[in-house]
């Protein structure tokens, strides 16, 4: 035998926090846009030059977002790029210097979202 489970109830607060969870990933895209840019900045200031063309080449690529994936991306654009960040880390170091405060700016833009 089915049985049939009916909730009455006023779901405007569900509703409202739906709808701006659907914001989230503009939030969130704005905010990683920021960071990249900072991480950009600081691999420019730390890349090692001989003649400009590594630190010239670093640029950052922006943030796409692809269903449930927000990916930020930073490119270095000379053919030794990755020999020179295996032995420096200007890239990775730059990464790990902005992460923390990446994740704390996440949040405190959820957090503002969701109030």
């Amino acid at each position: 035998m089915a049985g049939l489970i009916q909730i009455d109830g006023d779901f405007d607060e569900a509703r409202k926090a739906i709808k701006k969870l659907r914001t989230w990933p503009k939030v969130a895209k704005k905010v990683i846009e920021r960071h990249l840019k900072a991480i950009e900045k600081e691999a420019k200031r730390v890349a090692p030059v001989d003649t400009g063309a590594l630190r010239d080449s670093i640029r950052s690529l922006g943030v796409k977002i692809s269903g449930d994936v927000i990916t930020g991306e930073i490119e270095v654009g000379v053919e030794y790029a990755s020999y020179v960040e295996r032995r420096v880390g200007f890239l990775s170091d730059s990464v790990e210097g902005e992460i923390g405060s990446l994740v704390k700016d996440l949040e405190e833009a959820f957090e503002k979202l969701m109030r």
